[in-house]
């Protein structure tokens, strides 16, 4: 009888026990409303970044369906437009009464999407592939997010109704693993570099996690022509009487056989890639800025920087370079006189972009990128603006650490995280390279006059931070909703490029996908849709533009000449130009 008694003590203690802890752990879960309240988005009340704020989200909002841009590709296939922007037209306003209606007819049109297929022409091959493997829906999410954010701050009085939460809830878990399922059926990642926004963070941490990238500076895919150029090559011999190695301003074309983002797929999935890096440009754009596009084979990420700072420390960045090329050839002197208290008309004429609203720039194509020095206009960040829509994730280096691990951890199953990825400071590569910027910079006043001139960037950075600050509330909801990445090697990318949905429908069409790394190519067949015209999405969309005779012959002479094309010039032989120091 004792017995009996001490056991049913002993499981009550245990329930007990058991209950408490239960309690404990649910008492530290945020609800979605308190997140709402306490996300970065939204957890500001001033009026001048609420009038913003509520800008923003209107622009991306309309984004959808009033974007110029001529290549929206999770726009252009099977009847993801028509539906979302039919819901979203029957719900301009969400209230407390209709919001329970509203998420309803978004989880069936996520669950839609989650189990469709969709063909995609690669070359003269039609293949059929879940829509995930297409498109994570980015824009669409964001204005969705959007729309919600609009409604907590306005019409909801910043409450969610009781009968409501669950529906969101599984509107956010859907939109999660949609991205997710993308992430991880496109196995690769092409990081969108805007220089000196953290460029070296992301090479680094993708090397951390695992993830098979090439091995060239910057994680560059050598024969693509992704690298920046920041500089007039003609204007720094004038003035040094050598060349340099970012002296690329004027190239417009990318000088590469690879060829849009159809031929740049086929070969990083030869490789069994799963990270490259991109450093110029978006592909197309050749006749015009709404021409230019993401490649939709592969997961876009990007990181943002304030536009000030970002043109300081490519300036900074520079110059310490310039400075030790210059004490090796004995030239200091000539160093000092040339760039120390150097002007801005200086800086124009030598670094165009970098001076000049270089992020803007760099989402606009080769040609909206060599835009001429200040010509660029509302047209240019409006472009700029839907294209940044389009990525996966955007990043703002200026978040802090914390903030970005957090989204490279849900966002992309990286356990390492970004904050634990070795930059070498600015100032102890000063001290290394000899340069005191404290006695030698630019011409203060002239500094002051080219940060004027920045108001572009400036206005899509401030657009920048919201998708960022949408993608990290949305991130946020989905970890406390319970929803988890994949954290194997190189996170969700663990399948790799040459192991992705594409790759996989390639192969069972013609049998012939080389393997992980090999250095074999893809043979893509030739087959035709018997049945004639099919509405599917050409992933390559106008990128071939660019791919005339003369830029080809160049591709091959350039391709051919390897390293040579670029030996003795200023900043190659430097130890301190490295993947992982090239921030």
């Amino acid at each position: 009888m004792s017995s009996c008694i001490f056991c049913t003590r002993r499981v009550i203690s245990l329930l007990l026990l058991l209950c408490y802890v239960f309690s404990a752990w649910a008492s530290q879960q945020l609800s979605i409303p308190e997140i709402l309240a306490h996300s970065r988005l939204l957890a500001n009340s001033s009026n001048d970044a609420n009038d913003n704020l509520i800008k923003c989200l209107n622009d991306i909002l309309r984004t959808p369906s009033m974007t110029r841009l001529r290549v929206v590709h999770e726009l252009q296939h099977g009847r993801v437009a028509h539906t979302f922007l039919d819901i979203m037209k029957t719900y301009k306003i969400i209230t407390a009464d209709n919001m329970p209606s509203w998420l309803d007819h978004l989880s069936t049109f996520l669950d839609r999407y989650l189990r469709g297929v969709c063909p995609v022409h690669h070359g003269d091959m039609i293949l059929m592939v879940n829509q995930t493997a297409f498109s994570g829906l980015p824009m669409v999410r964001r204005a969705l997010l959007a729309k919600l954010a609009t409604a907590w701050r306005t019409s909801l009085g910043k409450r969610i109704p009781e009968v409501a939460l669950e529906k969101l809830g599984e509107v956010i878990r859907k939109l999660y693993q949609i991205h997710k399922d993308s992430v991880i059926q496109k196995g690769v990642m092409e990081y969108f570099h805007i220089s000196k926004a953290g460029g070296t963070s992301w090479n680094s941490a993708a090397k951390l996690n695992g993830c098979v990238r090439a091995r060239s500076a910057g994680s560059h895919v050598k024969g693509f022509g992704d690298e920046c150029r920041w500089m007039d090559q003609n204007v720094y011999r004038n003035l040094t009487g050598r060349r340099i190695l970012w002296g690329r301003w004027g190239r417009v074309s990318r000088a590469t056989r690879q060829h849009g983002c159809r031929a740049r797929y086929d070969y990083v999935a030869s490789k069994g890639f799963s990270y490259i890096s991109n450093e110029y440009t978006l592909q197309g754009g050749h006749d015009s800025i709404l021409d230019a596009h993401i490649c939709p084979q592969f997961v876009n990420v990007v990181t943002l920087r304030e536009p000030i700072k970002r043109m300081e420390s490519n300036i900074r960045f520079i110059m310490m370079h310039v400075k030790a090329a210059h004490r090796r050839h004995g030239k200091e002197d000539h160093f000092n006189s040339v760039f120390c208290n150097a002007s801005a008309a200086f800086w124009e004429a030598l670094g165009p972009p970098i001076t000049d609203n270089y992020i803007v720039r760099s989402f606009l194509g080769g040609e909206g990128f060599h835009t001429p020095l200040g010509h660029i206009s509302a047209e240019h960040v409006a472009a700029a603006r839907d294209q940044l829509l389009q990525f996966d994730l955007v990043l703002d280096l200026d978040a802090g650490p914390e903030a970005n691990d957090r989204i490279a951890q849900q966002g992309l199953g990286w356990s390492a995280a970004l904050s634990a990825a070795h930059a070498l400071d600015s100032s102890i590569l000063s001290i290394k390279m000899h340069l005191n910027y404290s006695t030698c910079h630019p011409e203060q006043t002239g500094m002051e006059t080219l940060s004027r001139r920045q108001g572009p960037d400036q206005q899509l950075y401030g657009f920048g931070r919201v998708v960022n600050q949408l993608d990290e509330l949305w991130l946020d909801l989905s970890r406390e909703l319970g929803e988890k990445p994949e954290q194997l090697q190189c996170g969700m990318l663990f399948r790799g490029s040459n192991n992705s949905a594409l790759a996989t429908a390639i192969t069972r069409m013609t049998g012939r996908l080389s393997s992980a790394g090999k250095g074999g190519k893809v043979q893509p067949g030739r087959w035709q849709n018997p049945g004639g015209s099919i509405d599917g999405v050409d992933t390559d969309a106008e990128a071939d533009m660019e791919a005339d005779t003369e830029v080809k012959a160049e591709a091959d002479a350039e391709v051919e000449a390897g390293a040579a094309v670029e030996a003795d010039m200023d900043a190659t032989d430097l130890p301190y130009i490295t993947d992982e120091t090239d921030e």
